[in-house]
């Protein structure tokens, strides 16, 4: 069972920027305490990905484990952020996790952490979203964008880029973060994150029943095609298709 718990931990060790916020979304979905709602963690999340370049999850010491759990302190630092907004340049969360596993699969996850730093965020998107996504955007404009972004991301293959976030994604498309975020949601039915896993799965997949690709693993499939987190692929991947990318892969290449 400890082999099975650092494998997992592996996935945090010194995670930057899209892959570490990818994880911790990922990992939202076993959380069984926490001092603040998920639904508030997720949009801090997006705040953070919208205003730092820079974001970097590290554990403070090794993780004691035993019996199928495993409790860790963690850090995550961001940094080189845009002066122009009302969050600090640099801003710092931290706290501990305890995580229950069972059969390679995580249970549940407690965490616990300083919700203070989280005010400043809060502070942050009462004021900016007021000027953007309170706003709101028409049908037409939605959809305007939503067409341009998409555009962008097919003929560019940007969904192949492993740090994509939608800091980037919005400078190349000459627009706001929050516009972009908020016509994605209105015209997909889909956050940002899950936008980008639909076009990385569906690169996946056809990688995955082409036989000149048999002799590639399936995790140098998933990190070609832009993901940087085994379990966010496999996740990602059953979550589409109903099967994990190796039931998929015997069953067109057998």
């Amino acid at each position: 069972m400890q082999s099975q718990v650092s494998d997992y931990l592996l996935e945090w060790q010194g995670a930057r920027d899209a892959k570490a916020l990818a994880f911790l979304r990922e990992s939202f979905k076993f959380v069984n305490y926490s001092p603040i709602d998920i639904d508030t963690l997720q949009t801090s999340l997006n705040s953070l990905e919208q205003v730092y370049s820079t974001v970097q999850f590290q554990l403070k010491n090794q993780p004691v484990v035993s019996q199928g759990t495993a409790a860790i302190e963690w850090e995550m630092q961001c940094s080189n952020g845009d002066s122009g907004t009302s969050l600090p340049p640099s801003l710092v969360l931290s706290g501990s996790d305890f995580i229950r596993l069972s059969n390679e699969t995580v249970q549940s996850i407690d965490l616990y952490f300083d919700p203070t730093p989280f005010a400043q965020i809060l502070q942050h998107m009462n004021t900016s979203s007021t000027r953007y996504q309170r706003s709101g955007l028409s049908f037409d404009l939605s959809l305007q964008i939503s067409q341009h972004v998409e555009t962008l991301m097919q003929s560019e293959k940007l969904y192949l880029l492993s740090d994509l976030n939608l800091s980037k994604l919005a400078k190349l498309a000459g627009l706001h973060p929050n516009h972009v975020s908020q016509a994605i949601n209105q015209q997909f039915n889909l956050s940002f994150t899950h936008w980008v896993s639909k076009y990385r799965v569906q690169a996946a997949k056809q990688l995955l029943k082409d036989p000149s690709h048999l002799q590639r693993s399936v995790l140098d499939i998933a990190f070609s095609v832009g993901f940087n987190s085994k379990s966010v692929f496999y996740s990602s991947f059953k979550q589409c298709f109903g099967i994990t990318p190796n039931q998929f892969r015997k069953h067109h290449c057998s």
